[in-house]
């Protein structure tokens, strides 16, 4: 088995998130972002797994394990201030047939919250790994307005948390940030008659970390 490409690993954390979305819908009705964390993780998770078809994935991985794996010498001076370093990363994905950890993949249940993860993958990417993926997801419920207003102001999120992401990378790092964008898709919530359903607009929202000499 080979290592798959960092594009198919992107499509496959996106299957991941949609599947997601069509299973709780059957059972909860309600958007994904609005229901565990966790299962987004484990959706994204059974994804990747047929994609690598093999032991390359774990989840829950401490940063400190992955640095042992990465033969990285932690930086010298104080701990940096992030408290999330001291976390788990979501999914690890590893070299196929060794012992090194190639990426790290974080998940949040609202793309807002992306950023709070941001310092253990830079952190990692900075030691070693190869890149890391912030995945997730942003919905919004179509009332008095338009479908098209609505898909402006999901796409204006996405700029603006892509923004930030990147103004906190800043342009001296030697990382840098990537939003892959995705069509906009309807949700309908709701009754047996329309006048109690919820229209709803959604889509993944996937930012890939890379080091900018690696892009490809």
């Amino acid at each position: 088995m080979h290592d798959p490409s960092r594009d198919e690993v992107i499509d496959s954390i996106q299957q991941g998130i949609m599947q997601s979305q069509t299973d709780y819908r059957k059972a909860a009705w309600l958007p994904i972002c609005q229901g565990p964390e966790y299962l987004m993780t484990v959706y994204i998770f059974k994804s990747l797994l047929k994609l690598t078809r093999g032991d390359s994935l774990t989840l829950e991985v401490k940063p400190e394990v992955l640095l042992d794996y990465l033969k990285a010498k932690k930086p010298p001076g104080r701990k940096p201030k992030s408290a999330r370093l001291d976390g788990r990363g979501d999914i690890c994905l590893w070299l196929v047939g060794t012992d090194k950890p190639r990426a790290i993949i974080e998940v949040k249940k609202y793309a807002s919250q992306c950023h709070k993860d941001l310092d253990r993958v830079t952190h990692l990417l900075n030691r070693g790994l190869e890149f890391g993926i912030l995945a997730s997801c942003i919905q919004k419920r179509v009332k008095n307005s338009t479908n098209a207003n609505m898909k402006k102001r999901i796409r204006d999120s996405r700029q603006s948390i892509y923004e930030a992401i990147r103004e906190q990378l800043n342009s001296k790092s030697s990382l840098d940030v990537e939003l892959v964008r995705y069509k906009i898709e309807p949700l309908t919530f709701g009754g047996d008659t329309p006048d109690v359903n919820e229209d709803w607009l959604w889509c993944p929202v996937i930012f890939t970390i890379y080091r900018k000499k690696n892009r490809q």
